[in-house]
This record gives structure tokens, sequence and C-alpha cells, in this order.
């Protein structure tokens, strides 16, 4: 029987879940987090985070894994001696981040995965072309992705890097290559809370009638990020006249990133006279999204953005027994099966966007990502004869819906997905174990490292150092510098044990190393934190270094 592996995960609470209408990213994070937790045959679950960082509620006591704790990565990246990792799993996709952790501890060797949610170019060229190829990537490393569509995007992106890189610096030149793998895991669905609620009672609680045949668009409404919602109006207004007996509405759901394109969307509404059969719900909290779903006959969507690697809204629907039109773009192929739970609707591109790449060079990139969206097409045509077979047909709509909830809870449950998971884990960790004992090296993240130069002055073991009067105030009278940020940089109680064990030796002078000598068995901590909070005494005057009189 397999040992059970302990996951490491690099965890910032502020992205847990951002604002009441978090991304995708956001929340599929989240929902990964409490799967794993709740479903996961795994050891501990460690999160690496600040040290005034906690785990989210809800986390650990349940299912299988036996404790989730939260680790100090400030100082554990120090520590040769590192806890019982696993595997290590990066959910933001910082790959330079999670390799330079790994590079901090010795052997034995453990996995590194990362799963990415889309590519954004050219920003993923330096932010995941490059360190994957040259970071220090092992064989038993993952690149996972979340749909067979982003795989091929990555299998292009990195011989299209490695191939520019060779054609640089000429034929004798050694060529990069990925050394790690690419592995597909979709992302999962609570295929429990979505579709528990009924579609009247849904209805009711926001407002909908209950004789309606809705369309429902849910997801960030940009046209940059997610998909314009603008060729849906007119497609809506057609959509009515044609079916003059039915009571068509629109239901848009999601926050508007630009209000200047909320301002063009009304407008055209009320140009094509159906804004009193538009309902606009704006962001939707993450615990009403799936009685969002329940009131929807139909979900649609109209993808452009060479950014969406899977789509998490398709799956929601999917899971609540609704009907998806779709546009045939990337990672939704590997959702929606047409002509079983719905439609994927043909699209069209093409090489059209050399004048974009150098324009975004000077421009930015929201002029360039916006005009790139602007020249993918999904066929109107077919998206409406689509929508008019469902409109049309009760018992299609029906069909597809117990179609759709079959396939979201035997294909993308949570239970399912961290199984697969697991079990990647588990041979990438066997892998591990038989491979060459050499140590991934660390990329040159460090400031100091590269810039400490800059500085007139090196604080050396030797450096002389001694209490100044608003040292001695602060230790008699409790005169402390506000502190600020989250956390702040220093804590008050390091503070004052260091200008403590100075004014024990009288104030000083006494050399860096005597004083880490003092402070150090009391601290428990290491020593890059001890540098930080003497360095940061020496910032506000409260420590000084001795210095020869000047003449």
């Amino acid at each position: 029987m397999e040992s059970p592996l302990h996951i490491a995960l690099p965890f910032e609470p502020r992205q847990h879940l951002a604002s009441e209408s978090p991304s995708g990213f956001h929340i599929v994070n989240a929902e990964f987090l409490h799967a794993l937790a709740r479903h996961g045959r795994s050891g501990e679950l460690l999160l690496l985070a600040a040290r005034a960082n906690a785990a989210p509620p809800g986390l650990g006591g349940e299912g299988a894994l036996k404790q989730t704790r939260v680790l100090d990565i400030l100082e554990l990246v120090r520590q040769p001696r590192r806890p019982d990792v696993g595997v290590l799993h990066d959910l933001s996709c910082l790959v330079g981040r999670a390799l330079s952790v790994r590079g901090y501890w010795e052997r034995p060797a453990f996995p590194v995965t990362f799963v990415s949610h889309g590519l954004v170019l050219p920003t993923s060229v330096r932010t995941l072309a490059f360190p994957l190829l040259a970071g220090g990537i092992q064989p038993f490393d993952s690149m996972i992705c979340i749909s067979h569509s982003l795989k091929r995007a990555f299998e292009r992106l990195l011989d299209a890097t490695a191939e520019s890189i060779a054609s640089a610096a000429g034929p004798d030149a050694p060529r990069l290559r990925y050394r790690g793998r690419l592995d597909v895991i979709h992302w999962g669905v609570d295929s429990e809370r979505f579709g528990s609620v009924a579609r009247s009672e849904a209805r009711d609680a926001l407002g909908i009638p209950q004789d309606a045949f809705v369309l429902l668009s849910i997801g960030r409404v940009s046209p940059i990020s997610k998909g314009d919602v603008l060729p849906l109006l007119g497609l809506f207004r057609d959509l009515r006249a044609s079916n003059p007996e039915r009571n068509l509405r629109l239901v848009i759901a999601g926050p508007v990133d630009v209000q200047s394109y909320n301002t063009v969307l009304q407008g055209h509404a009320r140009t094509l006279g159906v804004t009193e059969h538009i309902q606009w719900l704006g962001g939707v909290e993450p615990s009403r999204r799936h009685l969002v779903h329940a009131a929807a006959d139909v979900f649609v969507a109209l993808n452009d953005s060479t950014g969406e690697g899977f789509g998490l809204t398709p799956l929601e629907a999917m899971a609540s027994g609704v009907p998806q039109v779709v546009s045939d773009w990337d990672g939704l192929r590997d959702t929606v099966v047409h002509g079983e739970t719905g439609f994927l609707v043909p699209t069209v591109w093409a090489d059209c966007d050399d004048e974009l790449i150098l324009d975004g060079l000077v421009g930015g990139s929201a002029h360039r990502d916006l005009w790139t969206a602007q020249s993918i097409a999904t066929d109107m045509t077919a998206m409406r004869r689509s929508l008019q077979a469902l409109i049309g047909s009760p018992e299609l709509c029906a069909r597809m819906g117990e179609a759709s909830r079959l396939r979201a809870s035997r294909m993308f449950s949570w239970k399912d997905v961290i199984r697969r998971y697991e079990e990647l884990w588990q041979e990438l960790a066997g892998l591990a174990r038989t491979s060459p004992s050499t140590r991934a090296h660390v990329l040159p993240e460090g400031n100091h490292n590269i810039l400490g130069h800059y500085a007139a002055e090196q604080l050396e073991p030797s450096t002389p150092l001694k209490l100044t009067e608003a040292g001695s105030r602060l230790l008699t009278q409790g005169e402390f510098v506000p502190l600020y940020g989250q956390p702040p940089a220093v804590e008050p109680e390091r503070v004052v044990a260091l200008l403590g064990a100075l004014g024990a030796r009288g104030g000083g002078p006494c050399t860096l190393a005597t004083l880490e000598q003092d402070t150090l068995a009391t601290w428990g901590t290491g020593r890059t934190r001890f540098l930080r909070h003497v360095l940061w005494l020496l910032k506000f005057g409260l420590l000084e270094v001795e210095r020869p009189l000047p003449g």
C-alpha cells in the first residue's frame, strides 16, 4: 500500500476569495482546497504562508485528510532540513516561486506540480516558458493543464520559445528543452450543490417570471478577459421576434470590468428595444451561483478570450442540469458534448495579429487583447439555430439537461478530480525517489544577491552596534515607532528583545555576531529575520553603527 504523501501549497489568503464576485480562478482554487481537505487520502495539508496568515475556515477535520497546518515560509526556506513534503503544488502557477522554495531544501527530492488556468501572451513567455525551460524543472515535475487544448498550447509555446532562444544563441549552443511533464486534469464542480435548488424557487428568489424561457450568460462581463456580450443582444432581439408566443428573457450575471463597456451594452439594448426583457444581476457571490444557474433554461456563452483555458461556468451549468450553447473554443470542447449536453458553435480565427504584437509593446496589453478578441468570431447563424432548437423543444431541453447532470457527476465531481490528482502525485513521487541525487538549483531571485552593492556598507559579523537615545526611550518609556503592513516587517517583541539584549551589555558597543549569539537562542528563529530586525532598528535610529570620530 502506498504511504500517504504530505502536500505543501503556497497559500495566500487574500486571494482565497478576494471579493463578493471573485474570478473563476479564485473560486476554483478555494474549492480545490476544500475538496482536497474533504476528499483527499493524502497525509497532511501544509499551507506555506506568511506568519500572520491563517488557513481558510473549513479546511481539515473533514474526510480523510488528517491535519491542516500553516507553516511560516520565512522560517522554512532557510532551514536545510525541510518538513516532510511529498509534493509541492502551486495553485497560482508561479513557477519561479515554487522551484525556489524546493531549491532551498536538501535532498531527497520531491515533485513540484503547477496548475495552469490559461496562457496570456506575450506575458507567459516570460513568466512560464523561460522558467520551465531553464529554471530547474525535473522529469518528475508536472505542469497540470485544465484542458487538452491548453496542453497543446503549452507544447507549442515551449517549442517556439526554445527555438527562438536557439536561433539567437547560434548552432553551437546547447538547446534548452522542457524536462518535465504536461498532464491534463480538469476542474471539478460541486455536483451536489449545483442542481439542488428547484427552478421555481430560484426564480422566486431572483424575481424572474415563472413562465419565462431564460437564456443565462454568467461570468465576468468583459470583451477583453472573458467574452463579448454585445453580439448576444442582437441575437436575443432576433429570437424574440421569431418566438412571439414565448416570454424570452436574457439574464446577464457577472461584474462589469469597465463602466464604459456597460454603457455601450445598456445603450445597445435600448436601441434594439429589448431592455425590459433583460435582467442584469451584476456580480454574484459564490454562495449564490447555484441559485442563478437553477433559474435558467439554457446557458449561453460567446467565448473569445485567449486566456480562457477551460471555463467554470459551463461546468456549473452542466451540474445544474442546464443545456449549454457555447462557442467551440479552447477548453470548452472538453466540457460540452455537442448534441448530447448542448451545442458547440463553430468559431473562426486567422493569423492577423502581427501589428497587434508590435502595437502592444507600446500601447499596452488592454488595447492588444481587445483587438485580438474582436478578431475571434463565433458563427452567429449556428448559435441562433442551436438556441432555437432548444426554445422550440421542451423534450430536447429535458434530455440535454439530464445528460448534462449525469456527465457532471460522473466526469467532474471534486471527489474524482482529487483522486486523479493524488494518483498523479503518487506516480511523480515514485519517479522522484528513483531519480539521481542532484539538488535542484535556485533561480537568482534575491534582491541582495544582485543589488547588494547599491549600499555603501554591508552589515558584517564584526560590525559594532550600540543603543541610541531613541532606543533607550523605547525600552524605558515604550515610545514605539508605528508599524504598518500586513504583516508588518518586524515584530514588536523581537524589537524589544534585541534592544534589551544590547541594553544588558550596557548599551554597547557590541558586535553583530555577539548580539546574534545573545538573541538567537531566545528567538529560536532563522538568521535572516534577525538581520532584518537589526536593519530595521538601524533604519529608525534605535540602533547605530559605532564609527571612528571624523578627523
